[in-house]
């Protein structure tokens, strides 16, 4: 499926707003709220210098309920994380100006490993024509080779 393969995601403040200090909870707030994603797994990739970053962390949500942390990777280096299965938001970054993340959408090669992923999330970004055909299609393709083995 070529649909939603990746995007990018840009946060630019102007030189006053990255100098200003940050509120005492605000590294707290979301800068993209509580999600799934539509993939097994995405490739997060840190393309902005975190050195001088205060937040920007990406908050998971365990199946208890309880809300962990991480800090994001530094320049170019990526985290995998399972996004479709972990409730996840990323939270705001200050005194940088900017951030810049990429993140890569992946889904298991083996047709035989169980495939959860949706276009919910897809659809007020994508034509409808388009979506339901390469989605029908990348579903048709794996059973196809479901049936060839």
């Amino acid at each position: 499926m070529d649909v939603d393969i990746g995007h990018v995601n840009i946060s630019v403040r102007d030189d006053a707003a990255a100098a200003r200090a940050p509120d005492s909870d605000a590294d707290d707030k979301p800068a993209f709220g509580w999600h799934t994603d539509s993939y097994a797994f995405v490739c997060v990739t840190m393309l902005s210098d975190c050195a001088r970053i205060i937040g920007g962390e990406t908050a998971i949500r365990t199946g208890t309920g309880e809300v962990l942390k991480f800090r994001g990777p530094a320049t170019g280096t990526a985290a995998i994380m399972q996004g479709r299965y972990i409730e996840h938001q990323s939270l705001k970054a200050f005194g940088g100006r900017e951030r810049i993340s990429m993140v890569t959408s992946l889904r298991p090669k083996s047709p035989f490993v169980r495939d959860e992923t949706i276009i919910r999330s897809l659809l007020p970004i994508t034509p409808k024509s388009t979506l339901y055909y390469q989605y029908a299609e990348y579903r048709l393709e794996n059973l196809e080779e479901r049936v060839r083995h």
